[in-house]
């Protein structure tokens, strides 16, 4: 059992200690990162579309780069103007190890409560423990700035995450189609 004090003082203390605690600090998504998340997100899409379509690699990085890269662009270049939050996550070494975007909760009678848009942590940084420590230290941080709850969808296949998830202590809200909608109040340990 994750001792949940333990991980959040962990995390937010943002340096490297010999606890083997893994942490890592969120800054403000630059240019240059906002292309590496644009083009890591094309390529997991065609990786997905090689998988569920059977395309070559070539075909579905085609595919991908087609049908997603004009709509991410658009959607980073209006983020700011809808109350969107994107930061790059950077370990200790300055070495930046992922992203993250979080929007408002498009209900009106929830304030106080943040969506977790994606969390993508670099494939070559994957299964080190960054993206646990890039959602606890964005939780550390959205509670800092008065937020009370985060909520995500998670597909149902994606078991890895769905596991990050359950760890960090969120709760299934409802089933979407494929998918579910987690949520997890913050600065509490429910």
């Amino acid at each position: 059992m994750v001792d949940q004090n333990r991980w959040v003082e962990c995390v937010a203390s943002h340096t490297r200690a010999q606890d083997g605690c893994v942490r890592v600090q969120l800054v403000p998504l630059t240019d240059e990162e906002r292309d590496a998340f644009i083009l890591e997100d094309v390529v997991d899409y065609a990786e997905q579309l090689q998988r569920d379509r059977a395309l070559t690699a070539e075909a579905a990085l085609a595919k991908a780069g087609d049908e997603l890269d004009a709509a991410l662009r658009l959607e980073h270049a209006t983020a700011a103007e809808r109350g969107h939050r994107r930061f790059t996550a950077i370990d200790t070494s300055g070495t930046a190890v992922g992203w993250l975007w979080v929007t408002p909760f498009d209900a009106p009678t929830t304030p106080g409560v943040a969506f977790l848009y994606q969390l993508t942590v670099k494939p070559a940084m994957r299964r080190r423990g960054f993206g646990a420590a890039m959602l606890a230290a964005l939780e550390h941080r959205l509670s800092a700035d008065g937020i009370d709850e985060l909520r995500l969808n998670v597909n149902d296949g994606n078991v890895r995450a769905r596991r990050l998830y359950v760890r960090a202590g969120y709760h299934m809200v409802r089933r979407l189609d494929g998918k579910r909608q987690l949520r997890k109040r913050l600065g509490t340990t429910d």
